[in-house]
């Protein structure tokens, strides 16, 4: 029943707007050609007569908009005089495809078999992603067909559960010759004349080397062998007692080992008519799970509150009972709320896959903010323990914070049960996610390496050898064991990162104290201002041509440089002049958990971190004056990783850096020049150890340095 559901979903996906099922059919049921050509409803009959070629745009609606995800076009076709073509016209251009010419279920590959007109230049993805039309074409002698259905079709992709399970859809199943296939039904009809029944596989292959078995779940046999090709290591294997399930831990199919592409998987139909049901096609992998520390926290321990002042509220808890409302006051406007600002996950347990809708406040104050099972990005369906998973750093907020208003149910009047709801969030210190297992990634542990805010991965569960993890977030930190990961950069090991490499712009944090034997970090000091503000979790060598300075504060509008020689410690936010890309390096350098970040008047951040109202940040204005301005409550201001905000009591508008030697500082840029120490300035007060190419002043007046 699920996959006749998801075809009619298909169906109703036609018609100028971007598809995006499994495999989406025509609706044949009506249609009408241009020119010579005529479509016949009823029959299905296709057909055109001689003199000039003419079209039809597929009937039901044309295939428009983004079909880069899909891979295929397939029909069915009988009766068939004289030879026809299908055409895409996409990004503005007409691609012909290869002749129709036989009779049976026809497959064209997308990217092999259409051709720009007149020229042997392929369609490609990026044209696909613009399409206008699919249309059969006709050619210059007449002829007609008959078309008992017309489809497009994404390749073959399996989804392991943490069991390490996962199947082919029937629609993934395509038969030709002697062999045809019901997919609604599982029906494989065998003429006697032979065929095959293939899987519409992804053109990169699918990586087999942690399969353990493939099973074919059917009644009746109509099929004579099996074989499994990986063209790109050639490797292949015929399979017949096994043709229904190979296991690929013993015998000759264990080189399906080292298969990282396996491009085919055929069934060739015997000589003796009849049928055969399909119920389903499934593998077995070994796979690498993931899970979330901490200690489940359930929502019903939490305080509501009445929205918006804040005042106590109790909320209807409906946990094991059939109802429409699980959580919350059933009402999807904002008038009650419980606040998940602390907390990273949500989950809705429940014994099947039955849809949900949880409402949030969101920035506007309405609770009209709905999250359910299509919300893709921040929803995932854990099958083996049962529970949909809201990842909450993806709900909209309402002034910074997460507001759930209620949980209901998938449909206005439907009941449902849930088991419960429990909430998880990482406990200081700890990792954002426990990875563990072997083989190939379930979803919930793609989705969190895909996580761009995760810091640290506990991988000390993963078993194997040479494996390469590639989290979103460049500075994440992985904690294994010797020999795992293949990772170049960023694995900890018994305390120690052989190379530890941090990019700007993205989050950081330590797992636990440990030693890199090499460690480095690059920014761009911007060449306007010449000058930026850095904090490293490093004690980091300063490069040529750029001078550091930590800041001291008494009294007044002015902060106290003074200059950093040779090294700037780790979690030590300093001021720095220069301009262009710089890179800061040690070797051998402590990496600590639980450093404070701060020196004298300023704290730095390894994550974004909104700067406390009444502090101070380096910023350029529009004359490009450069200077630590006050962050006003109306202005909030975020501090990206690796930089460092100032504080100071009873300050004002701006602060004056002074430098050593100066009696001023960067808001009074005469009389820091007058000052005779033959030092540089820019136009803006800021002083450079080494000019570049540009205009400063010097002893009181303006140079130009070449």
């Amino acid at each position: 029943m699920k996959k006749i559901l998801l075809l009619m979903v298909a169906l109703f996906t036609l018609g100028g707007v971007t598809v995006s099922a499994k495999k989406v059919y025509a609706d044949l049921s009506s249609g009408s050609a241009v020119g010579n050509a005529t479509w016949t409803s009823g029959t299905n009959t296709f057909a055109w007569t001689a003199g000039s070629y003419a079209y039809m745009v597929v009937p039901g609606g044309s295939f428009t908009g983004d079909l880069s995800e899909y891979t295929t076009v397939g029909l069915t076709v009988s009766g068939l005089v004289n030879e026809f073509r299908v055409d895409i016209l996409a990004n503005g251009k007409t691609f012909t495809g290869k002749s129709i010419s036989s009779n049976g279920s026809i497959v064209l590959n997308i990217l092999e078999d259409f051709n720009l007109q007149w020229n042997p230049d392929k369609i490609t993805k990026e044209d696909l992603k613009s399409v206008t039309a699919v249309r059969l074409n006709t050619n210059s002698a007449s002829g007609s067909a008959v078309i008992t259905d017309f489809y497009v079709a994404k390749p073959a992709a399996l989804l392991f559960n943490d069991a390490g399970e996962a199947e082919f859809d029937l629609t993934d199943l395509v038969a030709t010759g002697g062999l045809s296939f019901d997919e609604k039904t599982g029906v494989l009809t065998n003429d006697g004349t032979g065929g095959t029944l293939y899987v519409n596989m992804p053109a990169e292959g699918i990586d087999f080397t942690h399969f353990t078995s493939l099973i074919v779940n059917h009644t009746g046999d109509v099929i004579d062998h099996s074989e499994i090709k990986d063209t790109k290591n050639n490797i292949s294997n015929g399979f017949w007692g096994s043709k229904y399930g190979v296991n690929f831990t013993t015998g000759d199919a264990m080189k399906f080992n080292s298969a990282t592409n396996v491009n085919s998987i055929v069934w060739y139909g015997n000589n003796a008519v009849g049928t055969m049901t399909i119920s389903s096609i499934k593998v077995k992998a070994s796979v690498i799970t993931c899970s979330v520390p901490g200690t489940p926290v359930s929502l019903n321990t939490l305080q509501y509150h009445n929205f918006p002042d804040g005042t106590n509220a109790t909320a209807t808890w409906n946990v094991g009972t059939s109802t429409d409302t699980y959580y919350g006051s059933g009402s999807s406007n904002a008038s009650n709320y419980v606040d998940l600002t602390d907390y990273e996950v949500l989950r809705i347990h429940r014994d099947d896959q039955t849809d949900f809708r949880a409402f949030f406040i969101n920035a506007g104050g309405s609770g009209t903010n709905q999250i359910d099972g299509s919300s893709q990005g921040k929803v995932s369906w854990n099958d083996a323990e049962k529970y949909w998973e809201i990842d909450l750093s993806k709900v909209e907020k309402y002034q910074g914070k997460v507001y759930l208003n209620t949980i209901k149910s998938s449909g206005w009047g439907t009941n449902n049960i849930v088991n419960g709801i429990t909430l998880y969030k990482t406990p200081e210190g700890a990792a954002n996610y426990l990875l563990a297992g072997k083989g190939t990634l379930t979803p919930a542990a793609a989705a969190a390496l895909a996580d761009p805010n995760a810091k640290i991965y506990d991988a000390t569960g993963v078993t194997g050898t040479n494996l390469e993890l590639h989290p979103a977030n460049p500075n994440a930190l992985f904690v294994a064991k010797a020999g795992v990961l293949a990772n170049a950069n960023n694995v900890v090991v018994d305390g120690t990162c052989a190379n530890l490499v941090l990019t700007d712009g993205h989050p950081f944090k330590a797992p636990a104290d440990f030693t890199a034997t090499s460690a480095s970090y690059t920014t761009t000091i911007n060449a306007t201002a010449q000058a930026g503000t850095l904090c490293l979790p490093f004690a980091a060598t300063i490069p040529e041509g750029v001078t550091a300075y930590t800041l001291a504060y008494t009294s007044g509008d002015a902060a106290t440089a003074t200059a950093v020689k040779g090294t700037i410690p780790a979690n030590t936010p300093v001021l720095l002049n220069g301009s262009g890309a710089a890179s800061f390096t040690g070797s051998n350098v402590a990496v600590a958990a639980d450093a404070t970040n701060a020196a004298d008047a300023m704290t730095g951040v390894f994550e974004a971190t909104g700067v406390p109202t009444g502090s101070y940040v380096l910023q350029m204005d529009e004359s490009n004056k450069v200077g630590f301005y006050k962050v006003d409550a109306s202005d909030p201001i975020t501090a990206q990783p690796f930089r460092a905000y100032l504080t100071a009591q009873n300050a004002g508008a701006a602060l004056r850096i002074v430098y050593p030697g100066d009696a001023t500082g960067i808001e009074a840029v005469e009389a820091a020049a007058d000052s005779k120490d033959d030092a540089y300035y820019t136009l803006s007060g800021v002083r450079v150890s080494h000019p570049v190419k540009g205009l400063y002043i010097k002893n009181g007046k303006k140079v130009m340095v070449k």
